[in-house]
């Protein structure tokens, strides 16, 4: 039984790849892909993940498979199930050639899931501010043991650095358990979770590489007279990572024109993204010229960037802004 109970646990990491299989295939995944997938029996395979996703979709069918499993869950047989034979659960459940038990293996990995899941949303519901901020300082100093990776795609800003999220809300939910909870238990389905737990207190997420074109973009490797070469340093400003970040830390993610708010509009897609505007004009930038973020840079959606620098020397932000009202 252990093997099928690992394919079911391994099913169960992967539902989101197999659920997108199943919906794109209007007959489902090929049992024999399956099979062959998770090194098991196909039959046995098809019959784990139809446990597995009935239990984690919470829904039924009107086949024996789905009346099955249906009524597995409302007897709440998977605390029993290590005292069950094949056949028993077979002739209970009205169905033949070991199914019975790759489906209660299956709901019961779906369950074990579940009820993990929504531990670990409790769990995170209860992290503050000064638990983030400690984390921080343990990732920083590196003297708790973790298996976390740096970001793929996403980091967080906190005192003007950039920090994997998953592995600060991981080390922080330390000040909450006692324990650090490790990569399994955030996974993708709840990478929106620690986000809003993120932007709750306080902090912001901008994506691991944010480097658009910008409308007034000048190739580095033509020749150019002294403007254009100022110009130059302008891009750079409003490139630089550092320095966007240090911005957006201050103002937020919204456009000082328009207030458009790339993550209320496209969801998940839009968190973090937005340009970055210089403010000080060309004729201004000399050898002695510093950048100060919060001085210096406006955040703006790339529509009233474009339209800031429609005109040279660009136009201000004010003036923009009353052209819209």
């Amino acid at each position: 039984m252990s093997k099928y109970r690992d394919a079911a646990k391994q099913m169960v990491q992967d539902y989101k790849e197999l659920e997108e299989l199943t919906q794109n295939n209007s007959r489902g995944i090929p049992h024999t892909a399956l099979g062959k997938k998770y090194n098991i029996d196909s039959s046995y395979a098809g019959n784990l993940w139809r446990g597995v996703r009935m239990g984690i979709l919470q829904i039924s069918d009107d086949t024996k498979y789905g009346k099955a499993v249906k009524k597995m869950y409302n007897d709440n047989v998977v605390q029993n199930i290590d005292t069950l034979s094949y056949k028993e659960v077979d002739e209970f459940y009205n169905v033949q050639g070991n199914a019975g038990m790759a489906l209660l293996l299956g709901l019961e990995a779906a369950m074990k899931y579940k009820s993990h899941h929504k531990a670990n949303n409790r769990i995170l519901n209860e992290i503050t501010s000064e638990h983030i901020r400690r984390a921080v300082k343990d990732y920083n100093e590196n003297i708790i043991e973790h298996h976390f990776k740096d970001s793929t795609n996403y980091d967080v800003i906190i005192d003007s650095n950039r920090y994997p999220p998953k592995a600060i809300i991981g080390l922080a939910t330390r000040y909450v358990t006692g324990q650090v909870l490790n990569p399994l238990d955030l996974n993708d389905d709840i990478a929106t979770k620690y986000f809003e737990i993120l932007q709750r207190e306080g902090f912001k997420i901008i994506p691991k590489s944010n480097e658009p074109t910008y409308p007034d973009e000048v190739p580095e490797k033509e020749v150019h007279y002294e403007g254009s070469v100022k110009q130059i340093l302008v891009n750079r400003y409003e490139r630089d990572t550092k320095a966007k970040d240090k911005c957006i830390e201050y103002y937020g993610l919204k456009c000082r024109v328009c207030s458009f708010d790339f993550k209320e509009v496209y969801g998940e897609l839009g968190i973090g993204f937005i340009h970055v505007h210089h403010l000080t004009p060309i004729s201004e930038i000399g050898e002695e010229y510093k950048l100060d973020p919060v001085r210096d840079l406006r955040p703006v959606c790339p529509n009233c960037h474009a339209m800031l620098h429609k005109k040279i020397p660009p136009i201000s932000i004010e003036q923009l802004k009353k052209k819209i009202m």
